[in-house]
């Protein structure tokens, strides 16, 4: 049942190339139209053209879903999780999405529309507002200096990155690369894509997250059995580790990339001790088979672990011994702390940043990281939200990685904060015992600008 979605997708595209299934053709959509569906493959998603597209709805998903992450990289403003939308809307009706808010307006009044056009102009005015921000060092009031780096999937994203200021790569996806296709991608075609990232950003950072695959996101090239729930199933390094063929065929063309240049590897979903010591035996082979036929190597090889399992963060003074950073990824550790489907609406509003046990988790990761002096980054969606930015910073985070276009709203928001207060309030909630008291002590002490972010907007139609 949990393969339903990918299944679906595959057969939308099998259908579209045999003719039954007519799409419109990119010449032949609307400008500014928007695009309605059941649900959106991370394959169709990474298709959609921000020129011609306004954004789109679907019957499926969930805010931390894949699909709605790609749609926040690609700036366009997406409503997920409508049930039946695709039942009420039909080609060329008029409407209206309102991503901030979870609302779809359908056959809207000409009052509506023009409530709307003036709400398009106040965003863009306050986007002018925020280039102010570009240039200026993402600081605290009292002298806090906060790396902001930039998530991405794509090498055609990087000028968006460069442009909003960001101090490098913290996060860069590689599985998009296979899941675009029906083979594995060859080794030059990977040395090239890579590449092209690592000379695009010059002298600062890249981190390479290593496949992640499985749970929501299918790589109809690698053979994954079907599973019962794949997202506790065979997925990213587990994958890895099962497949080492697979693996090594993307750590070949990495080491080829980074020829000369500090080289970061990111091994996502690590859950034990283990895994980081398998995975590195199949490192060093593939670095030692490069160099010595190729006579490429990395000037510097940093290997990190991605805590987004509560095993890991439970163990984080263990696993700071054998890596050389740590990279939090929010999204599956709330989901799976929290026993809570972050694509399933039904339990959506139990998928909440600000539990308790989720930052008492994060505080265990950072302490840890600090003790074994090893950087570490938070590049879940925690970090672009400009409010729960500030529980990271008080939490002792000091790198955030996201979405390119969050960069400048986050740099605001830090800019208007004191890392002291932010430090004081968050050991104050790591004494509560719910999340409801989090939210009265957060809606109390921090910014009403950034308060919105810890509503729960269910969508409505």
């Amino acid at each position: 049942a949990e393969r339903s979605n990918d299944l679906y997708d595959v057969a939308r595209r099998v259908l579209k190339f045999l003719g039954q299934i007519k799409y419109p053709a990119a010449s032949e959509r609307a400008q500014g139209c928007i695009i309605v569906a059941n649900d959106l493959g991370p394959s169709e998603t990474a298709q959609l053209s921000r020129d011609q597209i306004s954004g789109f709805c679907t019957n499926s998903g969930g805010p931390t879903s894949h699909t709605a992450i790609m749609a926040k990289a690609l700036g366009l403003p997406a409503v997920v999780g409508l049930d039946y939308i695709t039942h009420y809307v039909r080609n060329n009706d008029t409407m209206i999405i309102d991503g901030t808010e979870g609302k779809v307006i359908l056959h809207p009044t000409p009052e509506e529309i023009q409530q709307y056009r003036d709400r398009a102009k106040e965003i863009s005015r306050d986007r002018e507002l925020l280039e102010r921000y570009r240039d200026l060092a993402a600081e605290t009031l009292d002298g806090a200096g906060i790396c902001l780096e930039a998530n991405i999937e794509f090498a055609e994203e990087i000028p968006k990155v460069l442009e909003q200021g960001a101090e490098g790569i913290g996060l860069f996806r590689t599985e998009y690369f296979f899941i675009e296709r029906s083979s594995l991608p060859t080794e030059d075609e990977q040395e090239e894509a890579y590449s092209s990232v690592v000379n695009a950003m010059g002298d600062k950072p890249v981190v390479f997250r290593t496949l992640d695959v499985g749970g929501d996101k299918l790589a109809i090239s690698i053979p994954i059995p079907p599973e019962h729930n794949p997202f506790l199933g065979l997925r990213a390094l587990r994958l890895c580790l099962a497949y080492p063929e697979i693996f090594r065929r993307q750590l070949r063309p990495l080491f080829r990339a980074g020829h000369g240049r500090e080289l970061r590897i990111l091994l996502p979903m690590i859950s034990s001790i283990d895994e980081i010591r398998k995975a590195k035996v199949i490192i060093e082979e593939a670095r030692v088979q490069v160099k010595r036929n190729e006579q490429k190597s990395p000037s510097k090889l940093l290997i990190g672990a991605m805590i987004e399992i509560p095993s890991a963060a439970l163990q984080a003074d263990v696993l700071a011994r054998e890596v050389d950073f740590f990279s939090i990824g929010t999204n599956d550790l709330i989901q799976y702390t929290l026993a809570v489907d972050r694509v399933n609406k039904m339990v959506g509003h139990l998928y909440q940043e600000t539990h308790p046990a989720v930052l008492k988790l994060i505080r265990k990761v950072v302490v840890a990281a600090e003790e074994a002096n090893i950087p570490l980054s938070v590049c879940g969606e925690m970090a672009g939200d400009p409010y729960l930015s500030l529980i990271l910073v008080g939490l002792g985070v000091r790198t955030l990685s996201m979405s390119p276009q969050l960069l400048l709203p986050v740099k605001r928001a830090i800019r208007g904060a004191d890392a002291a207060k932010l430090r004081e309030l968050a050991d104050r909630l790591l004494t509560l015992s719910s999340p409801m008291e989090v939210r009265e002590v957060l809606a109390r002490e921090l910014p009403t600008a950034y308060r919105g972010s810890l509503e729960v907007k269910l969508p409505t139609l």
